[in-house]
């Protein structure tokens, strides 16, 4: 087990998912024979209605999933004090997994100093939602790189990381829309932490 990795931001999840996250998240996700999905920053005049409505889910749940980061490392930089704010970015299933290892990092006094920098985010997988009632599904590989992250123990001493790991990995996170109106949660996701990216 590697513990000195667990402080590390849970949105980086880089040592988080090497220490006690390998199993995060069943996706809850339905099937599908979609592929891969690119998105443009705003909707092409020449696309039809359905085209459109994917390209508009695909940035908002990559603008959701970039919120997460961020109040993750906030959480982090901040001794985990509020984890529970995290609450508001996962499904169930995800969050049953992530919540402990916040709590843990919080009771122990653990903390983090940086920011994870999202490389890049590539759609491998839209999933329309064939009920139509919104509950649609979005399959994005992050790149995230974690090397601007100290983590700090309760007495404020630097962690050392775990050498073996490389800077940066992939992370493939789930998605769900939460229906008309609403938002976006993360839902599942497998790190890759031992493979760089």
């Amino acid at each position: 087990m590697r513990h000195l990795s667990r402080a590390v931001p849970a949105a980086a999840l880089a040592v988080v998912l090497a220490a006690a996250l390998t199993a995060c998240g069943a996706d809850d996700g339905a099937p599908s024979s979609a592929g891969p999905a690119q998105a443009s920053p705003s909707p092409s005049p020449s696309l039809d209605e359905a085209e459109r409505a994917e390209q508009e889910h695909v940035e908002e749940a990559k603008a959701a999933l970039a919120e997460y980061y961020e109040a993750s490392d906030d959480v982090a930089n901040d001794g985990y004090e509020g984890w529970q704010s995290l609450r508001g970015y996962m499904g169930p299933q995800a969050w049953k997994s992530e919540s402990s290892i916040l709590e843990l990092n919080a009771t122990d006094g653990w903390s983090t100093t940086g920011r994870v920098e999202l490389v890049s985010m590539t759609v491998v997988e839209y999933v329309e939602d064939p009920t139509g009632s919104g509950f649609e599904q979005v399959r994005i590989d992050v790149c995230s790189d974690v090397s601007s992250i100290t983590v700090h123990d309760d007495e404020g001493d630097v962690v050392p990381r775990d050498e073996s790991l490389p800077d940066s990995f992939t992370t493939v996170y789930t998605l769900q829309h939460q229906g008309p109106g609403e938002g976006w949660l993360i839902n599942g996701r497998d790190a890759e932490v031992e493979q760089s990216c």
